[in-house]
């Protein structure tokens, strides 16, 4: 068996790496493949999950405020319809509701120039200011 392992891929667990010392305790390192240099491989999925959720973290409260933002405006009815019109009186394309968690989208996709961003960019504020007045509900 230990002439054809080549790596053991595991979490970050430290049980997992006591595991590990184990395994490299019992096995002779010359009949690894590889000497057992690769044996203990990190699970890049795992890793990747640990970045991502401490980029969240730093973002979670703006995150939050966007999620309560956009729950009051879908909350009732006349708030939709506030909404809808305010995007309708700017001649938006953003007038579409959000269903369930949000999604973001660069506004700068490659296919646009700079002015085109700028543009969308000032729409979006002044849908902001134009809605402004209901937010005191809020």
């Amino acid at each position: 068996m230990e002439n054809k392992i080549s790596s053991i891929v595991v979490d970050n667990y430290s049980t997992n790496d006591a595991m590990m010392k184990i395994l490299l305790e019992n096995f002779d390192k010359k009949s690894l493949m590889l000497g057992s240099d690769f044996l203990h491989m990190c699970c890049s999925a795992h890793i990747l999950n640990l970045v991502v959720q401490d980029g969240l973290d730093v973002i979670k409260s703006c995150i939050e405020e966007v999620r309560e933002c956009v729950s009051f405006w879908m909350s009732t009815p006349k708030r939709i319809e506030k909404f809808e019109e305010a995007c309708r009186f700017l001649n938006s394309s953003n007038s579409k509701r959000s269903r369930g968690n949000i999604a973001s989208k660069s506004i700068g996709d490659g296919d646009e120039d700079e002015y085109a961003q700028a543009k969308k960019t000032k729409k979006r504020k002044d849908l902001d200011d134009k809605i402004d007045d209901d937010m005191e509900e809020y």
